[in-house]
């Protein structure tokens, strides 16, 4: 049967300024990707049994593929951070650099076909990067 469950908020944050941005299935239905968009929060729970698996205070703005088990984060720095999520686990994989002049965050996003990245610039520009080849 089908049940609500509401997670609380991890790192202790205050639950009221937390929005839930986005929410993903992972690692075949058996945890859960929660993005918290004015937190700033990503977490992972697992399903059965429902606990925490972990969490990371991001100062940026982040996207996910379900379909290739990716996320991606701007990082305030030199680009877009590519991650691998399986298992549970997150593993950095690379960097897509952009040129940062100002210091304020883009909106990231995964592009179709799949496997490109897009993200804003502090020019206007859009970018598109092959993931895999940067």
């Amino acid at each position: 049967p089908l049940r609500k469950v509401q997670p609380e908020m991890p790192l202790t944050v205050n639950a009221r300024s937390a929005l839930t941005c986005t929410i993903h299935f992972i690692d075949r239905g058996k945890a859960l990707l929660v993005n918290y968009l004015d937190a700033k929060i990503v977490t992972v729970w697992t399903v059965h049994p429902w606990k925490p698996s972990w969490a990371a205070k991001l100062q940026t703005r982040m996207s996910w593929s379900t379909n290739t088990g990716t996320l991606l984060v701007y990082n305030l720095d030199d680009g877009m951070d590519v991650y691998c999520v399986s298992s549970g686990q997150i593993h950095w994989k690379k960097v897509l650099p952009i040129r940062i002049q100002r210091n304020n965050i883009k909106q990231v996003d995964f592009g179709w076909p799949r496997g490109v990245a897009i993200s804003g610039t502090d020019n206007g520009e859009v970018i598109l990067w092959n993931i895999d080849s940067g």
